[in-house]
């Protein structure tokens, strides 16, 4: 019998296959699985995203296997396909549910019709989850309700990972690696830190509503190493891609990226905020890109200021367009995220929107450079200050893929909508979403 599945949930019912491009290993779950492996458990990952299987076929893998032990992780997004999954689990077995929505749905989650014991988790998943399985748990639970019970780990929790340089992952567990990236280049992804210093209304990750979870970076030696052994065990990847916002936070971290970098031959791709960059020399950008750096994906979300000083975002448009230009200049790739449909925005607000987006992608054409644009319609997360904004006139919230979308911008992974919050008609928002994405074409 097998001992732990750890499920990447899924983020459709029916079986799809529309967002492998896009596709990422569940870092997360791979972590858990590997410190459950070190201590000769016996576990699995079923992958939905990457195998784009269906609820049906989910629950019949489950039912087949029979774990004694499941791990889901959990999204807004996909809350009622989990709970549909959870809820048709016809044997007994021990269900745990992690992720970082959990302290905002566990309450729902309670709700659940399972007499399965179902334990959720707020924060660390690797310590907590080989103790639950070896029946060791040390800690009192948050809260309980009948069978099921919330941990939520703090930094004062046993089962708190202090220094997850400490962590190591066996890629084994990951089965569709490498991927090809956009670029064409087999790329794989990491993570080197855990929290978030930026404090998004719409972001369910941001830091004042984790006050609980306190930033934590790798070392320099750990993401070393780790690169080491990517090299060795992947030597067609050219490419790495870090998926954590905190590796490029500040001069003293662009500078560590520098160091780590120049010691290999990959390519690399990270995520940054504006503010990154600030009193960033134009030196300190070539010395980027010439440590491999080919792409950043900044989030700009907006070209008007009154939408980013309400998102939190408090960015000058000017700021925003000198920080690209120099970027592109070097000939390093920007990706270019956008939101529309936020509540209060006008259609002023959309029209700034895309004349920062074409300003950035004109930008680009004159250095030479890709500037690709990611447009996204806003839907509210529980947990976040805008869910709680919204909440308080509409308490029915329903995420749900919109079809709509998908038609507009080609693109099947998070077309999701939960309705429109903003000044204008559905029709000017979905028309606005449509023009951003086409610049791409341009």
């Amino acid at each position: 019998m097998l001992d732990v599945m750890l499920v990447n949930s899924p983020l459709f019912k029916e079986n799809n296959q529309s967002y492998k491009d896009e596709y990422l290993p569940p870092i997360g779950l791979g972590y858990i699985a590997s410190t459950l492996l070190k201590s000769n458990i016996n576990v699995v990952i079923l992958d939905a995203v990457a195998e784009g299987l269906s609820i049906h076929e989910i629950i019949k893998e489950i039912n087949i296997l029979k774990p004694k032990f499941i791990g889901f992780n959990i999204f807004t997004t996909n809350y009622e396909l989990v709970k549909e999954i959870v809820e048709n689990i016809h044997f007994t077995t021990t269900i745990l549910i992690g992720g970082i929505s959990t302290k905002a749905l566990y309450k729902r989650i309670f709700l659940w019709e399972t007499n399965n014991k179902l334990n959720v988790i707020y924060g660390d998943g690797e310590k907590i989850t080989l103790d639950i399985v070896n029946k060791n748990i040390t800690e009192e639970p948050y809260e309980s309700f009948k069978n099921k019970n919330f941990y939520l780990l703090s930094g004062t929790s046993n089962y708190y990972v202090k220094d997850i340089s400490e962590l190591t992952l066996n890629r084994d567990f990951f089965k569709f690696e490498p991927v090809k990236n956009v670029f064409n280049q087999f790329e794989l992804s990491i993570v080197t830190s855990r929290g978030c210093i930026y404090n998004c209304a719409y972001c369910s990750a941001a830091s004042s509503r984790n006050k609980e979870l306190s930033i934590r970076e790798r070392d320099k030696e750990s993401i070393e190493k780790e690169l080491t052994y990517l090299k060795n065990k992947y030597p067609q990847v050219k490419s790495i891609r870090i998926l954590d916002d905190l590796f490029l936070k500040n001069l003293n971290s662009i500078k560590n990226a520098i160091e780590i970098f120049n010691k290999f031959n990959f390519q690399w791709r990270g995520m940054a905020h504006i503010h990154s960059f600030k009193n960033i020399s134009q030196d300190y950008l070539k010395q980027l890109k010439n440590s491999g750096c080919s792409e950043f994906s900044i989030g700009v979300e907006s070209g008007s200021e009154n939408i980013l000083k309400f998102i939190n975002k408090n960015t000058k448009i000017d700021i925003i367009k000198d920080t690209v230009e120099n970027i592109l200049k070097e000939g390093i790739s920007v990706k270019a995220y956008f939101i529309l449909g936020f509540p209060t925005e006008t259609l002023d607000d959309f029209i700034s929107t895309y004349e920062l987006a074409k300003y950035l992608k004109e930008l680009s054409k004159r250095y030479n450079t890709e500037f690709r644009i990611s447009i996204f319609k806003f839907r509210p997360y529980e947990g976040t200050r805008l869910y709680d904004l919204i909440v308080k006139d509409n308490n029915n919230i329903v995420i749900e893929h919109d079809n709509n979308l998908t038609d507009v911008i080609n693109r099947g992974n998070f077309n999701f909508s939960a309705g429109n919050y903003s000044e204008c008609e559905n029709s000017e928002l979905n028309s606005f979403i449509e023009k951003i994405h086409k610049l791409n074409d341009i």
